[in-house]
């Protein structure tokens, strides 16, 4: 006999929600996103666990990712403001990197005084 319960997933097919950056080498940010498809695959344990297809909102479909429920929040604005807390964390850490390189950058030139310059 064939089961009639439907299974229930956090999160349905054309849902928007929020995703983590799946890479973990890479800064922790939430994305504007959208569920694509779900399917339903046994982890290492035998436990069936879904997978969810995200597509990440302005970005080519190449980057589209299975990821599971952990990975993805609901678009609430308590989870807006956490998105927006992760970007500008990740802005300021980024940009202690861009910094010193601009600053290298500007010590290399050397003006000269008494020439001018055409650039």
């Amino acid at each position: 006999m064939v089961s009639t319960r439907s299974v229930k997933y956090k999160f349905s097919e054309g849902e928007k929600v929020l995703c983590y950056e799946p890479d973990p080498a890479k800064t922790k940010v939430l994305y504007n996103s959208k569920v694509l498809d779900v399917r339903v695959e046994k982890d290492s344990s035998g436990r069936k666990v879904a997978h969810f297809l995200i597509h990440f909102q302005g970005w080519n479909s190449t980057w589209d990712r299975f990821v599971t429920e952990d990975y993805i929040l609901k678009d609430t604005e308590e989870n807006r403001k956490l998105q927006r807390e992760l970007a500008e964390k990740a802005q300021l850490t980024a940009g202690c990197g861009n910094l010193y390189r601009r600053e290298r950058k500007k010590r290399g030139r050397v003006k000269l005084s008494g020439q001018a310059s055409d650039r």
